[in-house]
């Protein structure tokens, strides 16, 4: 007699993990909630010189986790170390599950995943002692670190973020068709974080294969389980996902590996998504600085303590044959032989000077032989909404490693359209003869997305990762939409070329900027939250010209690239546009240099520096005030790129004219606009006849209402009043 769901969710409440999950896991699915056996030695498969490296690693795990806590103590190590003591059975178990042409993404806790994937040791004691050749040669601190060579994408603080990372690393192997997958490790405060959720819906959406393993520790930090979720098991949540399920014993390493292999060949068969809840107990503090036994019941943490995976295993190990106490032994003492060489080495090792300071921040790649700053001819005129979407055409045509994602792009074309007929052409999709049936078609080269900004920058940033990275093109409905996605861009995007998971082939398309009553919500100029984020680049092109060259630049830059649009001027004929502003659009492969400027009009008098669609409002200023003084010439320069800037040519326009405004529609406090300012007065205070102008958009967030819009932008008028001050100055 089949038991209904809520019979097999009593019996869940009644599990206790300490002790009901040592003989038997659970396993979740659609076809119900049943317990299995936990596997028995013969049944894995497993060689007996296995079963011993199962335990070196996980000694070594140990031994190297207590060195890192002396070594910080003694001051020789920094940053906040996180223990992974009592975790060591889940994070060996599970990577060593796993083929080597895997991927993993890790938690804070998972050392023992280097160790299982062959990186010395001494590379993980120079890195958390900040040594040039450290993982990332004193970028990044504790274990923060990933290799790029070995498939392993190092943990960021914000924990959920990985998930993912994951997806995209597993979309880049199903692209490839390899067969390889993808294992992201998470912790149970992790999965409260909606990145987690947009991950697992992304990947079931999207059949990719994803092995989920939640190492549930009991504490996130300082909160219980009991305050963090209200099921009996994480796994549950598998249901939610059309995938499966599996509560564990996470001290059991035999129990891990098997349970994990067994995800994984299922993940990897039928493209789907498994969700493994592993419980243990965090031995130590949430990092070093952390008392954890003030909070942490002392009754807890010995019930777990008798549980340590370690000791178990040696029982286990012994007990059935699988290894001698001397075999026990001569792991040890190799490991201990091993660990004075990698501390003898770190010692030694130097740490990071000036070489490894400077040009660091962005990668360096080569030049395309066809880079014009400006057009030779003029014969191909097309609207900046043509120029964009020829560039992503020809991006797809010319390179089968790129593809295109966003929300819509495919069978819709797009908030404006952008993308029309990409779907089509490169995927054959045509949604009139599909939309019946009842398996989605396959999306490799445009891909419609969830709602979900952060799953889809994290998909598109994994699928960028190692040695057959993908390259990417990622469009936000509008720029106000990237705030979903911060995290992404700003914690993830811009710290990897610095932490040596290079280089970044990825544009994220933003349409930004006012358009007649957008209001606050569809209007952003996103520069302002981004400017200070080193390792992100930004272009604001606002020609069609710039728009399809410095996007195809953007693209094989090797950097990550905010590629800013300006949503009201897409679809303005070319003859409406002013002269300085239409240019050819060459028909063969170009690309437009990012950096550099462009001297839109010469002058002697007075110097304007701008970028994107606030050159229109400057260009009718200039025109107004040059038919009203007739000896007044006003040099135009559109910046094209703001990260990094022409700084060479706005100093030369300055030393030439004396006299400055910056101008841009974002509003005043804290735009880019201040930053030119600010090293206008640092480069070349000499040369200046008069103060800067600064002339933005108000403090306010965009109205609605015309009348109010008119007082918020900085609109020709003002720089009219701004020009004529100058010249009375």
């Amino acid at each position: 007699m089949e038991r209904s769901f809520e019979e097999d969710y009593r019996a869940l409440t009644s599990i206790n993990p300490v002790t009901d999950l040592n003989t038997s896991s659970v396993h979740i699915s659609s076809a119900g909630i049943n317990r299995i056996p936990a596997p028995l030695p013969e049944s894995l498969g497993l060689s007996p010189p296995q079963f011993l490296e199962l335990y070196y690693y996980m000694t070594l795990m140990r031994r190297v986790d207590r060195e890192i806590l002396n070594m910080s103590r003694k001051g020789m190590a920094f940053g906040k170390h996180l223990s992974g003591i009592g975790n060591e059975a889940t994070a060996v178990g599970a990577s060593y599950a796993l083929n080597k042409d895997d991927w993993l993404t890790l938690a804070i806790r998972d050392i023992g995943a280097f160790m299982v994937r062959g990186v010395p040791i001494e590379k993980i004691l120079m890195q958390v002692c900040g040594k040039k050749y450290g993982q990332t040669n004193g970028w990044d601190g504790s274990l923060h670190m990933g290799n790029k060579d070995r498939k392993i994408v190092g943990v960021i603080s914000h924990l959920g973020t990985m998930s993912p990372i994951a997806i995209g690393c597993s979309f880049q192997e199903k692209y490839h068709k390899t067969g390889n997958i993808a294992l992201a490790f998470s912790g149970d405060g992790a999965t409260s974080t909606g990145d987690v959720h947009e991950a697992l819906n992304m990947a079931s959406v999207m059949r990719l294969p994803l092995v989920l393993v939640i190492e549930n520790n009991q504490w996130a930090f300082g909160t219980p389980n009991q305050l963090q979720f209200n099921v009996p098991t994480l796994a549950l949540r598998a249901l939610s996902y059309k995938a499966e399920g599996y509560w564990i014993d996470g001290t059991n390493i035999l129990t891990v590996y098997g349970t994990v292999k067994e995800a994984v060949e299922k993940a990897r068969k039928n493209n789907s998504v498994i969700i493994i809840e592993a419980v243990s107990m965090r031995y130590e503090g949430h990092s070093l600085a952390d008392p954890f036994t003030t909070y942490v019941p002392a009754e807890q943490l010995e019930i777990w303590k008798k549980k340590d995976p370690i000791e178990n295993y040696e029982k286990l190990l012994l007990q059935h044959h699988l290894a001698t106490e001397g075999d026990l032994a001569g792991v040890n003492e190799k490991i201990e032989k091993q660990i004075r060489t990698a501390i003898e080495v770190t010692e030694k090792a130097l740490f990071p000077d000036e070489t490894d300071f400077r040009n660091r921040v962005f990668v360096s790649l080569p030049k395309h032989p066809n880079e014009f700053l400006l057009p030779s001819s003029n014969e191909n005129k097309i609207t900046y909404h043509q120029a964009i979407h020829e560039a992503l055409e020809e991006i797809l045509e010319n390179d089968p490693n790129t593809f295109l994602i966003g929300e819509d792009i495919g069978i819709s074309g797009g908030a404006f359209k952008i993308t029309d007929g990409l779907s089509r052409k490169f995927d054959n999709i045509n949604w009139q003869e599909l939309w019946k049936k009842s398996e989605p078609p396959t999306q490799r080269r445009v891909i419609d997305a969830p709602i979900a900004e952060a799953g889809i920058c994290g998909l598109a940033l994994g699928s960028i990762l190692g040695n057959n990275g993908l390259k990417v093109v990622v469009e936000f409905q509008y720029a106000d939409f990237a705030s979903e996605a911060f995290k992404m861009i700003v914690n993830y995007a811009a710290t990897q070329n610095v932490r040596n998971m290079g280089p970044m082939h990825i544009v994220f398309r933003m349409p930004s900027g006012w358009a007649p009553n957008t209001s606050i919500y569809h209007s952003v100029n996103p520069e302002s939250w981004f400017i200070s984020t080193p390792g992100l680049k930004i272009v604001a092109p606002v020609t069609a010209f710039d728009a399809k060259g410095l996007l195809k630049a953007s693209l094989y830059d090797g950097n990550p690239v905010l590629f800013l649009e300006y949503k009201d001027y897409y679809r303005r004929r070319p003859e409406t546009l002013p002269p300085e502003l239409n240019l050819d659009v060459p028909k063969k492969d170009y690309w437009v240099p990012i950096g550099k400027a462009r001297v839109v009009r010469e002058g002697k008098d007075i110097s304007i520096i701008t970028y994107g669609s606030q050159i229109f409002r400057v260009l009718e200023a200039v025109k107004e005030i040059e038919s009203r003084f007739n000896d007044i010439s006003i040099e135009v320069i559109d910046l094209r790129t703001i990260i990094p800037y022409d700084r060479e040519c706005v100093s030369k326009s300055v030393r030439k004219t004396g006299k400055i405004i910056v101008t841009c529609e974002a509003p005043k406090t804290g735009c880019f606009g201040n930053t030119i300012a600010q090293n206008i007065q640092e480069d070349d205070f000499d040369y200046l006849d008069a103060p800067v102008k600064l002339i933005a958009a108000e403090d306010t967030p965009v109205p609605f209402a015309r009348e109010l819009e008119k007082m918020h932008l900085p609109t020709t008028e003002k720089l009219i009043r701004a020009i004529e001050e100058l010249i009375k100055y």
